[in-house]
């Protein structure tokens, strides 16, 4: 992770993930740049009392008011979209106010008081770099804008000291402490912000994979209580499609040909029972499950999974796959109450049972090339509504003779 940011300036490489860092880093910055501002704007009017004790009230209180005031001004900006895109530069400006603040007030007064002044500019220094969170490189030029802006006071004779050396290597050993802090405190902070974007990279692609399996309420439930799911239905509506003749067709392909092939057609499926709001359940070999009224309820769960297996039986006589194959499917459908919920501890499924899930397989099973083959009580609903031919009674496995219908186009 750290071949991603420059060593010195700990900038990230890429300007796209610099922006996110940024933006991250201005919202972690607002409380504890507020924090800091109201205990400077107390510490400064806390100062103006003491001024007035002092005796030097009437030649420094308007300073420390002037800085005080600017920091109201900050302390108001937290507030304002401005200080997300400039965070940075505000509070560093503030450092170099409090800073100079206190350089103006060494000149104004006289010798003996102005020693006070001295240790608040390397405090001062500090906390540019670790008070306010600045980033590292601008903290840094804020320092020496202080330091510079000190030499310059102390050369015109205000500042006692007659050792310059002493004084200066005191500020220099101040900048240097404040920078490594701050350099520091902006590394881990990277450091910090590429392990949280890692963790929330692998939870999204958890998260895809889990939505893969699972419709996303089970999914959301199964995080919220990993207890067993399991939800009675009163009506919903299942679709199961199958390849006519694929057990011939794919004895002569190539595995890498048969796999594209049926990841093509199911893609497709995927693409139309999303339109309709199906849940796709699970797929066998070259079979289709599919459902409507679940894991949410719909009024029209019928009428939509009736669209959707009219637009797959019509997806399969174009052109598939890389061969560009013609397919043909049968498919059928039923529609009632079922049961629904998550099996398996390891490798779990959503899955279905109930009469109706019987019924739609068998419906597929004995269903006609080409053909949507439907229960008699999912035909009655539909008859209004869609083209249906009567099939007459076939023999239905475990279920003796029943009436069926094929599904032709909507007709309203």
């Amino acid at each position: 992770m750290n071949s991603e940011m420059s060593a010195l300036t700990l900038r990230f490489r890429d300007d796209a993930l610099e922006a996110d860092f940024r933006a991250e880093y201005a919202r972690s910055a607002i409380r504890p740049a507020r924090a800091a501002t109201i205990l400077i704007i107390g510490l400064y009017l806390g100062y103006v009392a003491l001024d007035i004790r002092s005796g030097t009230f009437g030649t420094v209180w308007p300073l420390r008011l002037s800085v005080g005031a600017f920091f109201g001004l900050v302390l108001a900006l937290t507030w304002s979209p401005v200080f997300q895109r400039i965070h940075s530069e505000i509070l560093a400006v503030g450092g170099v106010v409090a800073a100079l603040g206190m350089l103006a007030m060494m000149a104004t007064v006289s010798v003996e008081t102005s020693v006070a002044y001295y240790p608040g500019i390397g405090i001062a220094m500090i906390g540019v770099f670790t008070l306010f969170r600045i980033r590292f490189p601008v903290a840094f030029v804020a320092a020496v804008i202080m330091l510079i802006a000190y030499e310059a006071v102390r050369a015109r004779g205000t500042y006692p000291y007659e050792n310059a050396w002493m004084s200066a290597f005191y500020l220099v050993t101040c900048l240097l402490i404040g920078a490594f802090a701050g350099w520091i405190l902006e590394r881990y902070a990277r450091l910090g912000f590429l392990a949280r974007r890692g963790l929330e990279i692998e939870r999204e692609r958890s998260e895809r994979l889990l939505l893969n399996v699972l419709p996303a309420p089970i999914a959301e439930r199964l995080k919220a209580d990993p207890a067993p799911i399991a939800d009675r239905f009163p009506e919903a509506s299942i679709l199961f499609a199958d390849i006519v003749g694929f057990t011939s067709l794919s004895s002569g392909m190539p595995p890498e040909e048969l796999v594209s092939l049926l990841n093509a057609l199911f893609t497709g499926f995927d693409r139309v029972a999303d339109r309709y709001g199906l849940e796709k359940i699970k797929t066998i070999g070259d079979a289709y499950m599919a459902v409507c009224g679940v894991p949410v309820p719909r009024p029209d769960h019928l009428e939509r999974i009736a669209d959707a297996a009219v637009e797959m039986r019509d997806l399969t006589a174009a052109p598939i796959g890389a061969g560009d194959r013609r397919l043909a499917v049968r498919i059928g459908i039923d529609t009632g109450p079922v049961v629904a919920g998550v099996i398996g501890e390891r490798k779990f499924i959503y899955d279905l049972w109930g009469d109706p899930v019987t019924m739609a397989s068998r419906m597929e099973s004995h269903g006609v090339e080409s053909g949507i083959q439907v229960t008699a009580r999912a035909g009655e609903r539909l008859r209004s509504r869609y083209a249906l031919t009567a099939r007459g009674e076939i023999e239905v496995k475990g279920r003796g003779r029943m009436a069926t219908y094929l599904l032709g186009e909507r007709i309203r």
